[in-house]
């Protein structure tokens, strides 16, 4: 099993409902990446909620349970999560994204690492709007 530590900075807002500021993690034996998950429609056909980037949020992370219990993984393992979103992704979506965020991550004891929000002309679809990747540890 993974040691897990965090570190949070006195000059940073503490943002500890949603992601922490830094992990040291130490002694795991396994690597997961889960990279460039979005809101797909079974056929690939495009996104499941056009133009709704919280519905999209919502949608991405019941299937990110899916893949972290099919490799075996538990939330726990999470130590890393990266947020790609397109540029039309309003400032008025960000609470209810975070909001989502925050409700997936709520049972975890130590929340993932956050990385650098990134802002993007187009994802793989144009009616997605949202994308996630993880990086889980054991």
């Amino acid at each position: 099993m993974a040691e897990i530590q965090v570190y949070r900075p006195d000059n940073l807002p503490d943002m500890s409902k949603l992601f922490s500021w830094g992990l040291r993690v130490a002694k795991f034996e396994e690597l997961y990446f889960i990279t460039g998950l979005a809101d797909m429609a079974d056929d690939g056909s495009g996104a499941r909620f056009p133009g709704n980037p919280v519905a999209q949020t919502e949608s991405v992370l019941e299937r990110m349970d899916q893949f972290i219990r099919e490799a075996g993984f538990e939330r726990e393992h999470i130590i890393r999560m990266e947020w790609t979103f397109r540029k039309d992704v309003q400032e008025s979506d960000y609470p209810g994204i975070y909001a989502a965020w925050e409700a997936f991550v709520a049972p975890m004891k130590i929340k993932p690492a956050g990385g650098t929000l990134r802002i993007v002309d187009r994802l793989a679809a144009p009616d997605i709007m949202v994308e996630y990747e993880l990086l889980l540890a054991r």
